[in-house]
């Protein structure tokens, strides 16, 4: 039971850690002094495919991590037994980029 919630959280982070990734080769690249003096083109825009690819990778991260929560709150029987704080620290910070994501990139998902 209890390595059942450690994996489900750590699957959480890596989750995570990989929706930022894909994020990251999602935006649009910076435009450099080098590129105005190539006079090359440079997409200005997100890329659409890479943001639907994070938006299900969150939703991912999300029902792992509300599964780990469940796991480690039925796991608490004893006095002794305490509230992952890893837990609840991934849990919040996906459902903030979860929101984000759906405020900020709404005409893309919907």
């Amino acid at each position: 039971m209890v390595q059942g919630g450690t994996v489900l959280n750590v699957l959480a982070w890596m989750l995570s850690f990989a929706a930022l990734l894909v994020l990251d080769l999602a935006a649009p690249p910076q435009i450099n002094m080098l590129d105005h003096l190539l006079g090359g083109y440079v997409h200005t825009g997100w890329n659409d495919g890479l943001i639907l690819i994070t938006y299900i990778i969150l939703v991912l991260s999300l029902a792992a991590c509300f599964s780990a929560l469940v796991f480690n709150l039925m796991r608490m029987k004893r006095k002794t037994d305490k509230l992952k704080i890893s837990v609840l620290i991934i849990t919040g910070l996906t459902v903030l980029g979860f929101v984000f994501f759906t405020l900020n990139f709404a005409d893309v998902l919907f």
